[in-house]
């Protein structure tokens, strides 16, 4: 500690309190080469962390004043507040973490935007955690802005809701673009299903999820993107592997969560909305639950053609119809280690593919193949992973990313 216990403006112990409960709440920044906490969120903090742990002769005083009918009164004068938030500033920045780059270099894109996308930041998913184990996460997180910016994406970062929880991060999961629409899913199926007990999804969730596609809805319009709720189809982005070249959605299936019923909703209001014509494919997804949904096993469509795709993710007839659709000589097939590692979780930038798990091997495959790999060992980092997300997951678009092929129908 910096100071003497006797120039502290409250006690060790009670200090001690405060700076965990800031410490579990507050959000984390780049500062320079090091991740901090934010200090206007530590500001905006202070009285709401001096409330929460009042001491007793506070809630005594406390007591007989709203007995007496008086005012509130603040915990601190402000001197001793301002001298607080300095002793809690001086703590966190002691214990900050470093960044592999320059905090500076998040601000700046490059001149040529080759993919815009849509990012939300992972609040939600540290509530609570001990520092080291949000640190750790918010320092994925910058990696991954950093590595999606170096290759020439333009992104944009959305603000946690009040209403939703911490599937907000994984954008990808909310909507499916295809030309410039938007396709959500209706919660009110995800309601339906539970309430016919084809479902045990808990009340809270069922609004966090409500709360999510209304925020992510919000977000799209206000970037004059369509926003179309399919209508008795519940689905989620991450099961809807797109394949530009042949117009074709491959959504994975693993009813009752995700249907044939709402695969088929979902590709006839993409018909209904679009020029050209789409078809579906419908993907049983058979290994459960290590490949929960199709981009865990399956790659969209890579700039050059090719699919990444494990064998595992499917079953064989499955799998010939997907390589009949993309073309044979377009299936990039995965050991089990790069699967294990999510090599299909990954995004391209232009020529450049951000992926989630540390696959050398496959790295230089696809450097034969003219693109450049980033990996998460070049950062310094074990893996890209949050929860059960990768950086496909934690990304989603708000332009349709173009590709060489023509397409054609099939």
């Amino acid at each position: 500690m910096a100071q003497e216990d006797s120039e502290l403006p409250i006690s060790e112990r009670r200090l001690e309190k405060v700076r965990r409960y800031i410490a579990a709440r507050v959000p984390l920044v780049p500062k320079d080469k090091i991740i901090t906490v934010d200090e206007q969120s530590v500001d905006g903090l202070l009285s709401e962390a001096l409330e929460a742990t009042p001491t007793f002769m506070e809630r005594l005083t406390r007591l007989w004043d709203w007995v007496r009918g008086r005012a509130k009164k603040k915990l601190l004068p402000p001197q001793k507040a301002k001298q607080l938030k300095k002793i809690l500033m001086d703590d966190f920045n002691r214990a900050a973490e470093s960044l592999p780059f320059a905090a500076s270099e998040l601000d700046r894109e490059e001149p040529s935007i080759k993919r815009k996308l849509i990012m939300a930041g992972p609040e939600e998913l540290t509530f609570g955690d001990e520092a080291e184990d949000k640190t750790q996460i918010f320092r994925e997180w910058f990696c991954i802005r950093h590595a999606l910016l170096k290759a020439g994406a333009h992104l944009e970062i959305i603000p946690p809701s009040k209403r939703g929880g911490i599937r907000e991060v994984y954008t990808r999961d909310r909507y499916v673009l295809i030309g410039d629409t938007a396709y959500l899913p209706d919660p009110q199926k995800l309601q339906d299903l539970n309430d016919a007990g084809n479902l045990s999804t808990p009340a809270d969730d069922i609004e966090s999820y409500k709360g999510e596609i209304a925020q992510i809805q919000k977000e799209l319009n206000s970037r004059r993107v369509k926003a179309v709720i399919v209508k008795d189809a519940w689905f989620e982005g991450g099961n809807v592997v797109r394949h530009a070249s042949s117009r074709t959605i491959f959504v994975g299936i693993d009813d009752p969560w995700s249907s044939e019923a709402s695969a088929q909703n979902l590709v006839d209001a993409i018909n209904r909305t679009q020029v050209h014509k789409w078809s579906m494919l419908p993907v049983q997804l058979t290994n459960m639950p290590d490949m929960y949904h199709l981009d865990t096993g399956m790659s969209e469509e890579l700039p050059h053609g090719e699919v990444m795709i494990s064998p595992k993710v499917t079953n064989r007839e499955t799998f010939r119809k997907i390589a009949g659709i993309v073309g044979k000589e377009n299936v990039i097939k995965l050991s089990n280690e790069d699967a294990e590692n999510l090599a299909t979780n990954m995004i391209d930038v232009g020529n450049t593919l951000v992926m989630t798990g540390n696959c050398k091997k496959l790295r230089r495959n696809l450097a034969g193949r003219g693109y450049k790999v980033i990996l998460p060992a070049d950062y310094g980092q074990k893996n890209f992973e949050f929860g059960l997300g990768g950086v496909h997951c934690m990304t989603n678009d708000i332009e349709q990313p173009k590709r060489k092929r023509t397409p054609v129908l099939t």
